[in-house]
């Protein structure tokens, strides 16, 4: 798995710079040096860390159940209802 840093030496852009294109930031970055960008990030089949982003971001977006009885007869219910409503492609489920 390709991490940002490969990708900004692999487009000869400073990291900051790299991430600004990949975040859409508001700061302007040349046409030629987005180009670069994105051609290195599918060169090198980059896609983003989500643990990494949940750290930076300080929340995660993960689901999760916790039960006491694995036996519990509700949890098979609860488990069904949760699953009813697709999930958002930046949500995680264990």
């Amino acid at each position: 798995m390709a991490t940002l840093r490969e990708v900004a030496e692999l487009a000869a852009v400073f990291v900051a710079t790299a991430s600004r294109v990949l975040n859409g930031s508001a700061h302007p970055v040349s046409s030629d040096v987005t180009a670069s960008v994105r051609t290195a990030t599918q060169t090198l089949v980059y896609t983003p860390n989500a643990a990494t982003q949940a750290l930076k971001q300080q929340h995660s977006k993960i689901i999760g159940v916790i039960a006491s009885d694995i036996l519990d007869p509700y949890l098979p219910n609860s488990r069904a209802a949760s699953r009813s409503k697709p999930p958002s492609p930046a949500t995680s489920r264990f």
